[in-house]
C-alpha cells in the first residue's frame, strides 16, 4: 500500500544499496509502483519465496533492515525474520488488528535482531517527509482514486473494497 510504497522513497533517500519490496497476487500494480519508485526487486509472494529471493540477492547475508508495513497479516513478521541479518532490524509499521505472529524468540536472541515499532513521527520527520515527495514527482501517480466531496461515501466504499488496484483514495473538496 502507499505506507510501502513510501518506504521505497525513504530508503532510498536513506541509502539504501539494495530495495526490494514483497507483495500478493492482487498488488501488481503496487509492484510495478514499487520499481517506478526505486526498488530494485519485487517479489510476489504467491509465485516466489521471499526469504529466497533475499537471501539470494545478498549473498546468503540477508538485509539490514526489513520494513513491513502490512495491516492485519502476520505472516510477514515471520518472513521479516527470515530475510533480515544477523544484527540487523525489523521494523514494524503495520497494526494486525489484534492477530498475534509467531515469533521464534530463540532466532531473534540468537541472531541479535532488533525488532522495532513504528507508528507516528514528530514534525522533523513530516517535514523530511514533505521534502521527499516534493522531490519526487512520480509519488503523484499513487493517487488511484479522487473524489469530490460530494461523493465522500464513494470514496469510503472505495477504501474498504478489494480493488487491487487502490493504492491511494483522496478526496478533493474542490472538485
Amino acid at each position: 500500500g502507499q505506507r510501502g510504497l513510501a518506504s521505497v522513497v525513504a530508503a532510498r533517500a536513506a541509502g539504501a544499496g539494495l530495495v526490494i519490496v514483497s507483495g500478493t497476487p492482487h498488488d501488481h500494480r503496487r509492484l510495478r509502483h514499487a520499481t517506478d519508485l526505486g526498488a530494485d526487486r519485487v517479489v510476489d509472494i504467491g509465485t516466489d519465496d521471499l526469504a529466497t529471493v533475499v537471501l539470494d540477492a545478498t549473498g546468503g547475508r540477508g538485509v539490514d533492515v526489513v520494513v513491513d508495513t502490512s495491516a492485519g497479516a502476520v505472516e510477514p513478521v515471520s518472513q521479516a525474520i527470515d530475510c533480515v541479518a544477523d544484527g540487523g532490524t525489523v521494523v514494524l509499521g503495520g497494526l494486525k488488528q489484534g492477530r498475534h505472529a509467531a515469533l521464534d524468540v530463540d532466532r531473534v536472541v540468537l541472531r541479535a535482531i532488533r525488532i522495532q515499532g513504528a507508528r507516528s513521527a514528530g514534525w522533523p520527520a513530516y517535514h523530511r517527509a514533505l521534502e521527499l515527495l516534493g522531490d519526487n514527482p512520480g509519488l503523484g501517480s499513487l493517487r488511484t482514486h479522487v473524489f469530490d466531496l460530494e461523493h465522500a461515501a464513494d470514496a469510503m466504499a472505495v477504501l474498504k473494497g478489494d480493488d487491487p488496484d487502490r493504492v491511494y483514495v483522496g478526496i478533493d473538496p474542490a472538485g
